[in-house]
């Protein structure tokens, strides 16, 4: 079966429902990090950077509206990175969020690593897998 192509006045509706669903329900927090521009030729950073402090990257920080469900009992989730397992988060939010594997999302205080990033069929929301960090 194929679906109905959807026009962009649809998807923008159905975007914004989503917007208003994810930001009645939680939210959480996202950390993303992003490579700082003090890298030399050979790949070291700056150890005198005044803008990552040495580090080698930048960590933006915010809050975003979200579904987020916690694994529990035996299930375990496959996917593409591994498995999800007993108190690992699944969660869906905006696409415009931008999340990327490797980012921290924190869920009632506690810290979570993206393992995984999927767009929904007609890209108007991610679904992100999150393994807890230890």
């Amino acid at each position: 079966l194929k679906m109905p192509a959807i026009n962009e006045t649809e998807k923008l509706a159905f975007k914004d429902t989503m917007a208003d669903i994810f930001s009645a329900l939680n939210s959480v927090t996202l950390k993303s990090r992003t490579a700082c521009t003090c890298k030399d030729d050979y790949g070291v950073f700056d150890p005198e950077c005044k803008t990552c402090n040495g580090t080698g990257y930048t960590e933006k920080s915010k809050t975003i509206a979200a579904d987020v469900q916690e694994i529990t009992g035996d299930e375990r989730i496959a996917i593409e990175a591994g498995i999800l397992k007993r108190g690992d988060l699944v969660i869906r939010t905006l696409i415009d969020n931008q999340v990327q594997v490797g980012d921290t999302i924190t869920h009632s205080g506690k810290d979570y690593e993206v393992k995984f990033v999927r767009p929904d069929q007609i890209e108007a929301y991610l679904e992100i897998g999150c393994g807890k960090r230890v």
